[in-house]
């Protein structure tokens, strides 16, 4: 704090002790020394506060962050489970979703397609076999006497 040297501190003594006199000298060298104690006390404590205050700061920080980090992942997973949610809702029922007046005839004009490509496959009969061809593929071949029963 204060830089006093060996000289220093003798003049302040020397005057020190021809102002007081020698008997009340001890007396009040013990006195400042109380004061010098306290005085140190008050600094000491002052600082400790001070860093005490910094450690909460940084602590209450360091928590509103895990706070908020928790609170996002939290959120996170409540998004991936409502996702999850939608997707199995999804697989499970792909008819469910509304359709339009076009989707619907659209849908119809698939199914008459398909059904009209089943009556045009053409069967090619032999003495021992029966072929379904449809479009060039080969879809079964029967035995006359199975196709009886």
């Amino acid at each position: 704090m204060f830089d006093f040297g060996f000289w220093e501190i003798s003049i302040i003594a020397i005057i020190t002790l021809i102002v007081v006199g020698p008997d009340k000298m001890p007396a009040l060298a013990r006195k400042a020394g109380l004061y010098v104690g306290k005085f140190n006390k008050f600094v000491r404590k002052i600082k400790t506060d001070i860093n005490d205050e910094l450690q909460v700061d940084e602590l209450k920080e360091q928590l509103s962050i895990k706070d908020e980090k928790s609170t996002l992942s939290q959120v996170l997973g409540d998004v991936k489970t409502s996702v999850d949610k939608y997707k199995q809702e999804i697989k499970k029922s792909p008819e469910s979703t509304p359709q339009t007046k076009d989707d619907l005839k659209e849908n119809r004009v698939a199914e008459k397609n398909e059904k009209e490509n089943i009556i045009e496959a053409k069967f090619e009969a032999t003495d021992d076999t029966v072929t379904v061809i449809d479009d060039g593929i080969e879809i079964a071949t029967e035995h006359p006497r199975d196709l009886r029963d």
